[in-house]
């Protein structure tokens, strides 16, 4: 049994979350709060799970969530803002578990935008927000953040295992897996809270510009099979990636895939 639990986790917070729920094993966190959301969960409901049999990613991918390896969150926010906003949310958030994760390791974090966070070049982390609307209506009744984070896992699928890398590669920490898992798990749930009070303030996109692991290559930029290649030069205040293009125009980028190209 891991020691990986409710209890272990709550002994970390600083704020405490209006509701939390854990699970040994769960379909998706992300999921769960959905169903929550519809039946009236509040503003800043937790949910983490040990496992998950069908975790969420981006462009509609599965994120792996093995057993007692990683960390598998999602928090329910009740926004004021339009998802359109949905940028500078996942944007806020990336800079919260990087915060999160140095207070606990010894370790610096980078983002490669939009959301994903590295560790020497390695995704250790992904987040994924996703609305819950009513017909008609422009503003979410919730915004669903996922975050997972991958602690010690090591046997990654074959088609992720060249990208993928765990927070725990040698003398990161002093504290046990559960532990790790436990403490990081509450800190991301206090500095997400935290931060998403003052979003639209923006303070947090310098920040966000100082740990680009893009700002300034060269990078392939598009989606499906359509892809373009130019020189990431700025984050703007929203979050978007500015992208100077092959043909020497500007562009800002607020959706889509890139990757770093290799020169």
């Amino acid at each position: 049994m891991s020691g990986f639990c409710k209890d272990a986790i709550s002994h970390y917070f600083k704020s405490t979350p209006s509701k939390f729920y854990f699970f040994d094993e769960i379909d998706s966190t992300n999921e769960e709060l959905k169903r929550r959301s519809f039946d009236g969960a509040p503003h800043g409901t937790l949910a983490v799970a040990n496992r998950q049999t069908a975790g969420k990613g981006r462009m509609g991918r599965s994120f792996y969530s093995p057993a007692d390896t990683g960390i598998y969150m999602s928090i329910l926010l009740r926004p004021e803002v339009e998802f359109s906003e949905g940028l500078l949310i996942t944007s806020a958030a990336s800079v919260a578990v990087c915060r999160a994760i140095e207070k606990v390791t010894d370790v610096s974090c980078e983002i490669k935008w939009v959301n994903d966070i590295c560790i020497n070049g390695k995704k250790i982390c992904g987040i994924l927000a996703e609305a819950v609307m009513s017909a008609g209506d422009k503003i979410p009744e919730s915004i669903v953040l996922g975050i997972g984070i991958n602690v010690n896992t090591a046997d990654f699928p074959e088609e992720v295992r060249s990208r993928a890398g765990a927070l725990v590669e040698g003398d990161r920490t002093t504290l046990d897996t559960d532990s790790l898992r436990s403490a990081v798990a509450a800190g991301v749930y206090d500095e997400v809270t935290d931060i998403y009070k003052d979003m639209l303030s923006r303070r947090f996109i310098e920040e966000y510009r100082r740990r680009s692991n893009v700002i300034g290559k060269q990078i392939r930029y598009g989606s499906g099979n359509s892809f373009q290649t130019g020189t990431a030069i700025d984050i703007d205040n929203n979050g978007g990636l500015i992208v100077r293009t092959e043909e020497g125009s500007t562009i800002t980028l607020s959706t889509g895939e890139i990757s770093v190209r290799e020169v």
